[in-house]
C-alpha cells in the first residue's frame, strides 16, 4: 500500500542527530500550516456554502486536502532547491509521519465500542490517507505553476495548483460552481503558504542536509 514512498533503502537511516532537527522543523511546519489554514475556510463554510453546521466529512475533506497540498509543496520546493534524491529523503521522512500525525489529531477513539479494534482501525485510515496522498501528489504534478493570473479567474483555473487544490476540494463537497468557495480556498492557501515560511525553510535543511549527499 505505500509502494510509492518505497525507493531502496530510506534516505533517513543514515542522517545524524543533528541533520533531524530542520526534518522535524519541516515536520511540524507542515502539520501546524495544514490545520490552522483550515479555520478561515471553516469559519466561512455554512454562509459560503449553505451547509449548516459543517459536516465532519466536510471539515475532514478540507483537513485533507490542504494537508496534501502543502505536502506536495515540500516536494516541490525541495526538488527545485535539491534535486530528486533530496526531494525523495524529505518526502521518505516527513510524508507518512504528517498522515499519522493527521489521523490521530482528526479522530478521538476513546469513545469506541469494547472489543473495537483501534489499532487496526488506524492502520486502515493510515494506509487510505497515504493512497489519498499520492493520488492528489499525481494530480498536482500536472500543474506547472502555483499561481494563475491574479483576481478571481486565477482561483477557478486548474492549471495551476492553487485553483487546483480549490477545484478538488469543490467537487469532493459537490460544491464544483461555487465560485466563492473557491476563491476562500484559493486566498486562504496563498496566505497560509507565504506565511509558512516553507521554501526557506526547505533551504535551510538542504544547507544542513543537501551537501553530505
Amino acid at each position: 500500500m505505500l509502494k510509492w514512498f518505497k525507493r531502496g533503502k530510506p534516505h533517513t537511516d543514515t542522517l545524524a542527530p543533528l541533520d533531524q532537527i530542520p526534518i522535524r522543523s519541516l515536520e511540524t511546519t507542515i502539520g501546524t500550516t495544514s490545520i490552522l489554514s483550515t479555520e478561515p475556510i471553516n469559519d466561512a463554510w455554512a454562509r459560503i456554502t449553505g451547509e449548516d453546521p459543517m459536516s465532519e466529512r466536510s471539515n475532514f475533506v478540507v483537513r485533507t486536502e490542504m494537508l496534501w497540498f502543502f505536502l506536495h509543496m515540500l516536494n516541490r520546493f525541495a526538488f527545485d532547491i535539491g534535486g530528486p534524491e533530496f526531494r525523495a529523503m524529505l518526502q521518505d521522512a516527513i510524508a507518512v509521519n504528517a498522515v499519522k500525525m493527521m489521523i490521530e489529531t482528526s479522530f478521538d477513539p476513546s469513545g469506541a465500542k469494547p472489543g473495537f479494534d483501534v489499532e487496526a482501525w488506524h492502520g486502515r485510515m493510515v494506509t487510505s490517507g497515504v493512497q489519498g496522498m499520492n493520488e492528489a501528489e499525481a494530480d498536482y504534478s500536472c500543474c506547472t505553476e502555483v499561481f494563475a493570473e491574479s483576481g478571481v479567474g486565477g482561483f477557478l483555473r486548474e492549471d495551476s495548483m492553487i485553483g487546483r487544490l480549490a477545484g478538488r476540494i469543490a467537487r469532493e463537497v459537490d460544491q464544483q460552481h461555487n465560485p466563492d468557495l473557491r476563491l476562500l480556498i484559493g486566498t486562504t492557501a496563498v496566505d497560509a503558504l507565504i506565511k509558512s515560511g516553507l521554501k526557506q525553510q526547505v533551504e535551510q535543511a538542504h544547507q544542513v542536509i543537501g551537501r553530505r549527499q
